[in-house]
């Protein structure tokens, strides 16, 4: 299998032409196809870059297009080049390669490109969970790769058969895709992401992403569509050197979930005690699905079974090495217990927090920034509102003639409130719906904890929606 080299540009002159002399200084022992892909709307000079480029090991092809596809489709267009050529190495026009990494790909592909379990080979190593911003070191187990469920995105391989099924599953999902437990909440929310959906499928379908520990690409974080600014916050140590790499079999290599959570860690819980567990180290999980025990570092009100520090650098440590300490519990889901270790802080005072509140959300109205278009943005096209008192009814009265469709409202005086959208009780059946914004930012916790048992969607605060409304247009 020869894959091709997928190059993707769009208003980024400085960053394709990067993209580009380093893939013509990269190692290949046969000739090899470029693509350059061009979405329309960008810089001419973009266009005039791929065209002129010399690519010196084989066939180069420039796609255009005749109007704007947006960078989700764009991308997605760019991958199904897998089908046609069995396989497809993707970079988009921020990231750097190194000199060895189509030797890497060649290798990893002979390994697992049989291996249905394999969705696709990641070429960027990740040193960071971006979703609680702390260090992540993956175990190692004297081999040079791992399996992960964590969207990979900076750098990677698709396999022609995976991408595929993936292609059909995404025609019948993109527009109704559901939140879940089992994926990071962050994903839900991301914007114009052809990786959220792949985030979702991978896990949806128990597939993995084969993660070298030694990176094959890094990130320039350009400013572009997805960021404001440059930052060198995601680049990455990269593989300098030629080699035959060491892989295993799916059964023996170290895995991780959508989380960053270690799924060997979880199965060794779930034989010592004989129930469903879940591991939630970073403390990033919003709902446990069907757990009967929680690994976790939150302070929640269940009876803990074991208590542990956090001292080593790679958390699920602490559990296989018994680290004393009080900071990671293991607690049992099925019986409520009073928390020794949770300190109650006091409340802010309710009235500052409403009139803050409120006064921003006039700023907004008076610099016309909408509520509609921000949860637009964030596919949260059919929503509820939990509350219907002032504020729920102002909430409501906004999003009326707007795109946004509010289903239903949730309140504890249903029955007593006469209104022009459904209102239903706490305790009634939810339909499914993209969020819940609750309008009663002073209890949102208490609130949220309430209903995440009956929703799988994000539950969201107003007060996070208009400060966040605020933030998205600069002000």
């Amino acid at each position: 299998m020869k894959p091709v080299i997928v190059a993707i540009g769009y208003n980024r002159y400085r960053s394709l032409k990067r993209l580009l002399d380093s893939l013509n200084r990269a190692y290949y022992e046969d000739e090899v196809t470029l693509i350059i892909s061009i979405d329309f709307g960008g810089e001419q000079e973009v266009t005039d870059l791929a065209r002129e480029f010399q690519w010196n090991h084989g066939n180069k092809i420039v796609r255009t297009f005749s109007e704007n596809q947006g960078l989700r489709n764009h991308i997605i267009q760019c991958m199904d080049y897998s089908m046609e050529y069995g396989a497809a190495v993707i970079f988009e026009d921020d990231i750097v390669p190194s000199p060895y990494f189509y030797d890497y790909v060649k290798q990893a592909l002979d390994q697992y490109v049989s291996d249905k379990r394999i969705f696709a080979l990641a070429l960027y190593s990740q040193i960071w969970n971006g979703y609680r911003n702390k260090a992540f070191h993956p175990l190692r187990n004297g081999t040079d790769a791992y399996l992960t469920q964590c969207e990979c995105s900076w750098g990677e391989c698709f396999i022609g058969e995976q991408w595929r099924e993936f292609r059909k599953w995404y025609d019948d999902n993109k527009e109704n895709l559901q939140h879940r437990d089992d994926v990071p909440p962050q994903i839900f929310e991301w914007t114009n992401s052809w990786a959220k959906y792949v985030g979702y499928y991978i896990v949806a379908n128990d597939l993995y992403f084969v993660v070298p520990y030694d990176s094959f690409s890094t990130n320039f974080h350009d400013e572009g569509t997805h960021t404001a600014v440059n930052t060198s916050v995601y680049q990455v140590p990269l593989m300098y050197g030629r080699k035959t790499y060491n892989f295993t079999t799916f059964e023996e290599m170290i895995k991780y979930d959508a989380f960053f959570e270690s799924i060997d860690l979880k199965k060794q819980i779930e034989e010592k005690y004989k129930k469903k567990v879940c591991i939630d180290c970073y403390g990033n999980h919003i709902g446990y699905g069907d757990a009967d025990l929680l690994l976790s570092t939150v302070h929640l009100s269940y009876k803990i079974l074991e208590s542990y520090g956090l001292e080593m650098a790679q958390p699920e440590l602490n559990y296989i090495y018994k680290i004393q300490g009080d900071e990671l519990f293991l607690y049992d889901m099925h019986e409520k217990a009073k928390n020794p270790f949770m300190v109650e802080s006091p409340k802010p005072n309710k009235y500052l927090i409403m009139t803050k509140l409120l006064n921003r959300w006039i700023y907004n109205k008076q610099k016309n920034f909408s509520i509609s278009k921000y949860l637009e943005e964030r596919e949260m096209k059919q929503i509820a509102i939990y509350g219907m008192g002032d504020v729920g009814q102002r909430l409501y009265d906004e999003l009326e003639n707007s795109p946004i469709e509010v289903k239903y409202v949730i309140d504890r005086r249903a029955k007593q409130i006469i209104s022009a959208v459904r209102i239903i009780d706490v305790d009634d059946i939810f339909e499914s719906v993209d969020a819940v914004i609750v309008t009663a930012v002073y209890d949102f916790e208490e609130i949220k904890q309430a209903l995440r048992l009956k929703l799988k969607c994000p539950i969201v605060s107003l007060e996070e929606i208009i400060y966040g409304v605020t933030n998205n247009m600069g002000g």
